[in-house]
């Protein structure tokens, strides 16, 4: 990790979003955030979480529990296989 991100802490704040993660990949994804360098970037995720935080004040926030990994399911249908949903979105 950049040793300014070690002095500003990022490796504990990104640990602290990926243990309110609640599946694998997020987590893994969580772990591996970088700052982005670029302005114009940076705004436009700025206003997307402005954007998800009104959509969660004004409708509440969806479930994501139940999440699982699809990946091979999907490069399955890709070669030709036809999806089962209840295999795909299988509940726990």
């Amino acid at each position: 990790m950049n040793k300014n991100y070690k002095s500003l802490e990022l490796d504990k704040i990104l640990e602290m979003l990926a243990q309110q993660t609640s599946f694998e990949d997020a987590k893994t994804l969580a772990l591996s955030l970088e700052p982005s360098p670029y302005i114009f970037e940076v705004n436009e995720l700025i206003n997307e979480t402005s954007d998800a935080h009104s959509l969660i004040a004004r409708f509440g926030a969806p479930a994501f529990g139940n999440l699982h990994n699809i990946n091979n399911s999907l490069r399955r249908a890709e070669a030709g296989a036809v999806l089962n949903p209840l295999v795909c979105f299988r509940m726990a």
